[in-house]
Parts: structure tokens; C-alpha cells; sequence
């Protein structure tokens, strides 16, 4: 993971962020006959991510508190290697999976300066899907002749909002600490 942050002379900041992952996944897929056995498999993931954000520091201020809006776009890519299952009630055999993500988040964080010590936070957030189905699925169950496709259900584009609460306490030897909670509507 790499993050990279520009200031500029004004009180706008951007920043960059990177990810890349491999991972060796081992699944377990149940059934929800009763009497049924589990079938496992084992297969590869690999996936990135970068995302572009924008933040516009105290942009303006409601009385004693500083709000800063913020834009971000994120992109998001799978890739999940084909592998057979074995044992079970119904081992499949899945294919190659690819899925890519893009997602655009736009919120606003509220700043209160409670003490000199203790600033209070509040996070507004909205998320907007532009692709508009996840990944399909396509395997062969070991007792069928032909190849089943899932496909998958049409994701809503406005796939909901948030808000986060959090204080920092800043101690004199340079110790921070954050607490937060979030609540998601939709």
C-alpha cells in the first residue's frame, strides 16, 4: 500500500492511494439442506485498488465549527483463479473470476475544537456505484452436464449514506487517541 499527499498553497489537499494484494484463499462452501456435507477448494486472488481524493480543509465554518468537504474516486479490481472443490455433497468446479469496481464518495467532516487537547468530528458520507453488476459466476457442479452461470443481481447506484462521529485526544507526550462510530443508512 502507497499514499502520496500534495499541499498546495491553499487549503485544498489531494492524495493518492494504492493498493495491491495475493492471497491464497481457502474456501468452504455449505449448503442449506439439512444432511448436506461441506465441498472446499483452494485458489488464488489477486487484486489493486487506487483511489484519487480531494479535500477542501475548513472550506467554511457554521458557527465554531470548520467544514471541509471531500471528493474521492476509487477503482477497484479482482481477479480470482479457477479451482475445483472436492468432497461434499456437490463440488463444483469454478472458473476464472474478474470483477472491476468504480466508486465515487463525497462527504463532509465537521471539526470542533473542544479543548486544546480534545477536537470533536463529524463525517457525512454519500457513495455512488458506476458499474451496475458484480462479478458472475460460472462453475460446473460435478453432478450436472452443463455449465450453470450465475449472474449476479443488478447493484443499486446510489448504494447509500453514512455518518461517522469521532473525537481525538491529543496527549502533551505526542500520544493520540481516536474513538469512533459510524451509522450507515441504505
Amino acid at each position: 500500500m502507497g499514499e502520496s499527499q500534495k499541499r498546495t498553497h491553499h487549503p485544498i489537499l489531494v492524495s493518492v492511494l494504492g493498493t495491491y494484494g495475493q492471497w491464497d484463499a481457502d474456501l468452504t462452501r455449505g449448503y442449506a439442506v439439512t444432511g448436506t456435507k461441506r465441498s472446499k477448494g483452494e485458489t488464488d486472488v489477486d487484486a489493486y485498488s487506487i483511489r484519487a481524493r480531494v479535500d477542501w480543509q475548513d472550506a467554511f465554518h457554521v458557527g465554531p465549527v470548520g467544514v471541509s468537504p471531500r471528493l474521492a474516486y476509487t477503482i477497484m479490481h479482482t481477479e480470482i483463479d479457477g479451482y475445483q472443490e472436492d468432497g461434499g455433497s456437490a463440488p463444483a468446479n469454478f472458473k476464472d473470476q474478474t470483477h472491476m469496481a468504480k466508486e465515487m464518495r463525497y462527504g463532509l467532516t465537521g471539526k470542533y475544537k473542544l479543548t486544546d487537547k480534545t477536537t470533536l468530528l463529524g463525517h457525512a458520507e454519500g457513495v455512488h456505484r458506476f458499474d451496475t453488476h458484480a462479478a458472475r459466476i460460472k462453475a460446473t457442479a460435478a453432478a450436472a452436464v452443463e455449465e450453470v452461470v450465475c449472474r449476479s443481481a443488478e447493484l443499486a447506484r446510489e448504494v447509500g449514506v453514512g455518518v461517522k462521529r469521532s473525537w481525538n485526544v491529543r496527549e502533551d507526550d505526542g500520544h493520540r487517541l481516536k474513538c469512533a462510530r459510524t451509522q450507515r443508512f441504505g
